[in-house]
């Protein structure tokens, strides 16, 4: 009876534990100063948690922000637990936030637990959620060895040329059969290429350990992101089945895949052979190692990381886009196609340096983009002081999620802005205009450190595959979704294709 007695006296002190760990949480948020900016209502210690998730993990995840736009307006706030997250929409304040006053909104939110523990698995914060003085020095080094090792070089046209070249191949023995699988081949190709700038080599399309690594960056690109449930508690994963595991194992694998060439390239290093990526970082580790850097081993596996998710995936989506939209509008391509013979001719490839007389044709890549939306936010951006948006106060910390797509569709810059039409984007001249209302890899100090080599593979994918090839529907009457599919980055609903030789 004692013990019995015993047991039920401690359920009860439990209990009343709980309860006052609960009240306690209820008051302190009930009495923190309320924000004036709209949105659903919150609930103590959670919340909008389930909102929160369902926004990060629905594959449609635009209609569900055209929603909480059409009830709360074009600025409005939801709770991840205690952190707040405003989403900010349309040109002038996205614009504002990332450009105009870029460093009020610089860093990341790598305090949020499930952001935490990623960076973690990859071992430190990289480039992408690297706040500071650490991200400054990062971000530094990554662009000068993109601009030494990248985009400007006649090395990697020739790489990225040859790759097309691959892809051209493998297009050629379809011999107008139905192709279901064209992100496959330009996914080989993107990734070779971001390989050759980081590694120094290329891999064969066939080779298994290529088709080994493309797999483990589907892996790391599938499932929601960390503003989720699992985000805020991690120890969710263990009974959720939108979890972060996938994701992390890929992140994993990649980590090793990585640490074996940094080992290797150690090993082989010389001074005077500045090879990749990795060799001009080594050299610069060797210059800071008399002094308090960021330089080091962890940051150099960190950065690879980011750099290789960032400029695999994202580059071969957009090309999936461009050749949905071809096939739905053949007037469009046929123009492009025109256009490249009319400058280029039937003997040679499209290069860089043809850019600038292919109006028509880099106007209607820039359509593709701005309609296929495949980045729709930022990653999140926070708060670093206490400042205002749209006359709203914004407390130092808060989350900030910026969106694309309402300034790629937003009516106050573009007439009819959900109608394909790449006129929008030239003058009366045949100039490039409206460019600085693109932005697919965001802008401001935050904007992706690839975007110069990304935008020079779609030019030189996209015009020499219309150069070779028409291409068209498998069936005329096959009706195309352009919805998309929203994970990390927003995909093509699946759809089929064939390619004839011009």
């Amino acid at each position: 009876m004692d013990i019995a007695y015993s047991y039920l006296e401690g359920i009860d002190l439990t209990a009343t534990f709980i309860f006052l760990i609960i009240f306690l949480a209820t008051v302190l948020w009930m009495t923190c100063p309320k924000s004036d900016i709209p949105g659903p209502r919150a609930w103590p210690i959670f919340g909008n948690i389930l909102l929160v998730s369902q926004f990060n993990s629905t594959p449609k995840r635009a209609k569900f922000v055209e929603e909480m736009t059409r009830k709360y307006g074009p600025m409005f706030q939801m709770f991840l637990g205690p952190y707040q997250i405003v989403f900010v929409q349309g040109h002038k304040h996205v614009l504002d936030v990332l450009q105009k006053r870029g460093r009020e909104f610089i860093d990341r939110p790598n305090f949020i637990p499930g952001i935490k523990l990623a960076e973690k698995v990859k071992g430190g914060s990289g480039i992408v959620f690297a706040n500071g003085d650490d991200w400054k020095c990062m971000r530094r080094f990554s662009l000068q060895a993109m601009r030494d090792f990248g985009v400007g070089k006649s090395s990697l046209e020739e790489n990225i040329l040859e790759e097309i070249q691959n892809v051209a191949d493998d297009l050629e023995k379809m011999k107008g059969a139905e192709i279901t699988n064209l992100k496959e081949m330009m996914i080989k190709a993107s990734c070779n290429v971001i390989h050759s700038v980081i590694f120094g080599y290329r891999y064969k399309h066939d080779n298994e350990s290529l088709q080994k690594l493309i797999k483990t960056m589907d892996n790391i690109f599938s499932g929601p992101g960390s503003l989720t449930a699992s985000g805020l508690f991690p120890v969710l994963n263990l009974i959720m089945k939108d979890n972060l595991k996938v994701r992390r194992e890929g992140l994993s694998t990649l980590k090793m895949y990585i640490e074996k060439h940094i080992t290797e390239h150690r090993e082989s290093f010389d001074p005077e052979n500045i090879r990749d990526f990795i060799d001009m970082y080594l050299v610069a580790e060797k210059e800071e190692s008399e002094r308090t850097s960021v330089l080091n081993p962890a940051a150099l596996l960190t950065s690879i990381i980011d750099l290789f998710a960032a400029g695999t995936d994202t580059t071969a989506t957009t090309l999936d886009w461009t050749f949905l939209w071809m096939i739905q509008y053949p007037d469009v391509q046929k123009r492009c196609q025109e256009e490249i013979t009319k400058v280029i001719g039937p003997g040679r490839m499209v290069r860089l340096s043809d850019r600038r007389h292919l109006s028509y044709t880099e106007a209607t890549l820039m359509e593709i983009q701005i309609m296929s939306n495949t980045a729709i936010f930022t990653l999140p951006h926070v708060a670093v002081c206490d400042t205002i948006i749209n006359g709203f106060k914004i407390p130092k910390n808060t989350i900030i999620i910026p969106s694309l797509i309402s300034v790629h569709f937003d009516e106050k810059i573009w007439r009819d802005p959900k109608e394909f039409n790449p006129g929008r984007f030239l003058s009366q001249s045949n100039d490039i205009i409206n460019k600085e209302y693109l932005i697919p890899f965001s802008t401001g100090p935050r904007i992706c450190p690839g975007e110069s080599l990304a935008r020079s593979e779609l030019f030189l994918t996209f015009s020499n595959l219309l150069h070779r090839f028409e291409f068209s529907k498998v069936d005329p009457d096959d009706i195309l979704s352009f919805e998309g599919i929203t994970g990390i980055t927003t995909t093509p609903s699946p759809y089929r294709l064939k390619a004839d030789l011009r």
